[in-house]
Order: C-alpha cells, then structure tokens, then sequence
C-alpha cells in the first residue's frame, strides 16, 4: 500500500499546510532514484489527489504537487511465462491453501483481472458463462466470460455456503483478497524468476 508504506511515513501527524512542494519534491525524487519510476509516478498522483480534495474543502490554499511533474520513467512489462514456467507454476498452486491455489489456476486460465476474479459469485455462473456485472469491471459494461471444461471442475470442487467461490478463510463472508505472497512463493518453489501476479492474465492473452 503506497499510502501506508510511503506517504505516511514521510508525513504522518503534519498538518496540510505545512508539508511543503520542496517535501513532496524530495519523497518522490528518492524513490524515482531508487529505480522505481513508475512508484515514484503513482506516489505523485495519490499526493496530487490529496491536496486537490483539502483544497475543495479548504483545508488547503493550493495543491503543490500540480507543478511537480512526474519523474519517473515507466517501462512497461511484456513478461510472458514459457511453457515450461506455466506447467512447474501449474504444479506448485496446489502447495498453497485453498482458495487461493484454484483461484491462481483460475487467473491463468481465463486471463481475467484479479480483483474481478476474486469477487466471482456462484449467482453469476449458469450454464458455463461467468457473467461479471458492469460494476464489478473496469470497463463499466457487462463482460460474459465462457468457462473451458477445466475451470468448471477446479471450480466445482469450491461448492460453498458463501456467496463467492473464492472465500476468504480469514473473513469469512468475504472474497479472498491477498495473493502475493502465496504467489511470490510458489514462483519462488517452481525456480521462476521475475514474475509477477498480472503475468498471468499476459500469459493467458497471448497463448
């Protein structure tokens, strides 16, 4: 979470009118000079959003970040696991505690968004069509989203008392939320290397 992990620690307990444009300046030039151009673009942007609403409330004379321009260079990624990285990855969701490894197979299998995915509920799947309802997607429109054979099994075996196939066992009544880790560590155990969790909606896309 940048907001947590980054800006709070910086300005915590400050009061809006006194964090200063040179501040702000300095916390997103050291994490551009990190490497991390594209945090560094997105911790500006969330700064920006911040004064502009202290600013309609006027809790703010003016928004500083608005003539700071973003410094970060972003690369955009074009990993796509091979083959042989999707079968050991295959191998190793299973390792994890379920949802969460049918819910990786899932991801990989229909190339749908995590948190679209996540929050799938059974009222939603007839007939091996997963309706997504327009306010569940980014695009704001209803997606239909065929399941294969294989999906339909790995998702049977889910059959629940909750509204969503993919349950939290943490909150219950809630959809599982957090895939990283368990995602970190099976590329980890499969000896897959700079990988990450939307790989595998790019993966599904261009086989």
């Amino acid at each position: 979470n940048r907001i947590d992990g980054k800006i709070l620690p910086a300005f915590k307990g400050r009061p809006v009118k006194a964090i200063s444009r040179g501040e702000i300046m300095e916390l997103v030039e050291d994490i551009a000079h990190e490497g991390k151009g594209t945090q560094s673009n997105r911790i500006r942007a969330i700064l920006s959003s911040i004064f502009s609403f202290a600013v309609q409330r006027e809790i703010a004379d003016f928004n500083p970040v608005k003539t700071i321009k973003p410094l970060g260079k972003e690369v955009r990624r074009d990993r796509v696991l091979t083959e042989k990285e999707i079968k050991d990855l295959w191998e190793q969701f299973p390792t994890l505690e379920q949802p969460s490894g049918s819910l990786l197979k899932i991801l990989l299998l229909l190339g749908q968004r995590k948190g679209e995915t996540s929050r799938m509920k059974w009222e939603h799947i007839e007939d091996g069509i997963w309706t997504i309802p327009k306010d569940e997607t980014k695009a704001n429109r209803i997606h239909y989203v065929p399941l294969p054979e294989l999906a339909i099994k790995i998702i049977e075996r889910l059959k629940n008392d909750s509204p969503y196939v993919f349950e939290s066992n943490m909150k219950k009544g809630q959809p599982v939320q957090w895939l990283q880790v368990g995602f970190k560590r099976v590329t980890s155990d499969a000896g897959i290397n700079n990988a990450r969790l939307h790989d595998l909606r790019r993966t599904a896309a261009t086989y």
